[in-house]
């Protein structure tokens, strides 16, 4: 079960892990393990930042590659990262090794990168809601999100560091981006479901946003609710940590 896909008429259902289980208990406890010992080792070192951003590179090529080897057919929507973590993976080394479009990508590892993070953790519907723990899409996705967090929560805490709010409309430039891009895929092939602005993933909050508000509004609430996420996390930051940077900052005398 660590390989097949899915669609393999080889899977097995009953080992799904499932959302809100043991398993599902069991990979947070590990999640926090992990980013707990990053998040202590990227306070120290720079050059890790780059380290970690080639092996996401290196982890979402794997998980590619499954996608095309492993399943029957070709899906589109489980090979384009079309989605906010693959925004993730792919900016984090504009940041890390200073490339064109670095201030872009810092913005949106203050702003984007923990709340998503979080929210995937609490719902690994595309890991654990659809394979088991030790398989090898979970082990990928739980890694990847479980480092977003961490990346995040590196510029949040960081008390020297100033937020402003034009991190919040870098970030949310690049999910425009993406979404409209999703959409014109989405809309030309009906089959994919990239940013998920198509449909909601199961057992999620945003399947209540779906039946309340139904498409096109669907849709826009997706895109506005990153905007509001990386807002709420400015907001936070100025609230709790703007003060302890400018209490840090030399007197004038």
């Amino acid at each position: 079960m660590f390989w097949l896909h899915p669609n393999d008429l080889s899977f097995d259902d009953s080992q799904i892990a499932g959302l809100f289980s043991l398993e599902h208990g069991l990979a947070l406890f590990l999640a926090f393990i992990l980013g707990y010992l990053l998040f202590l080792a990227l306070k120290t070192s720079f050059r890790l930042h780059q380290v970690i951003a080639l092996t996401m590179l290196c982890l979402e090529g794997i998980r590619m590659i499954w996608n095309i080897v492993a399943a029957p057919t070709l899906v589109m929507n489980d090979i384009l990262p079309l989605f906010t973590c693959g925004i993730f993976v792919f900016i984090y080394p504009l940041y890390a090794f200073k490339l064109p479009g670095h201030r872009y990508a810092e913005s949106f590892l203050k702003t984007g990168a923990l709340g998503i993070g979080l929210l995937f953790l609490a719902f690994p519907t595309t890991a654990i809601g659809m394979f088991p723990l030790w398989h090898i899409n979970s082990l990928i996705s739980l890694t990847m999100h479980t480092v977003m967090t961490v990346v995040g929560a590196s510029f949040f805490f960081n008390t020297s560091l100033k937020f402003v709010h034009r991190d919040v409309i870098r970030a949310f430039t690049i999910v425009l981006i993406v979404a409209l891009i999703s959409f014109i895929y989405n809309t030309l092939d009906p089959s994919t479901n990239f940013f998920f602005i198509a449909y909601p993933l199961n057992n999620t909050p945003l399947v209540w946003i779906r039946n309340t508000l139904g498409q096109p509004l669907y849709g826009i609430v997706i895109v506005i609710l990153h905007y509001l996420a990386g807002w709420i996390t400015y907001r936070l930051h100025q609230r709790y940590f703007s003060s302890l940077h400018l209490s840090k900052a030399p007197s004038k005398v």
